[in-house]
């Protein structure tokens, strides 16, 4: 029996996506924040991303006090990403090519093509 490897599935300037040889969870290292996601949750953050307006978020936080402009609220936590436009965009293209990934090796199983659609256009 040959052991289980980690695979990269995705890298960007600021981060990293891959599952690890020992469980079946996909992990997202980005900046200075790790995620650790079963495959649905991976779906529903990739979702997320991919309908924040970049262009109202901005202009609803141009004056707040933060330098992080974009605030993407996780719930049902009172967690928030806090990113600069730079590091959303780079965010999205790392979920998009892992979501590509997944969706080659998965085949029908998951539905991120929305998420893909979007990347491959």
């Amino acid at each position: 029996m040959t052991p289980r490897r980690d695979t990269i599935l995705a890298r960007s300037r600021f981060g990293c996506a891959f599952t690890c040889a020992h469980c079946n969870i996909i992990h997202v290292e980005f900046c200075t924040m790790a995620f650790n996601f079963s495959l649905s949750e991976f779906s529903s953050f990739a979702k997320l991303l991919h309908r924040v307006d970049l262009s109202a978020c901005e202009r609803a936080e141009r004056q707040a006090p933060w330098t992080r402009q974009i605030q993407i609220q996780l719930k049902p936590t009172w967690h928030m990403l806090a990113l600069h436009t730079e590091e959303l965009l780079d965010l999205r293209s790392l979920v998009a090519a892992t979501s590509q990934s997944l969706f080659q090796s998965a085949g029908e199983n998951i539905d991120l093509s929305e998420v893909v659609s979007d990347r491959l256009n």
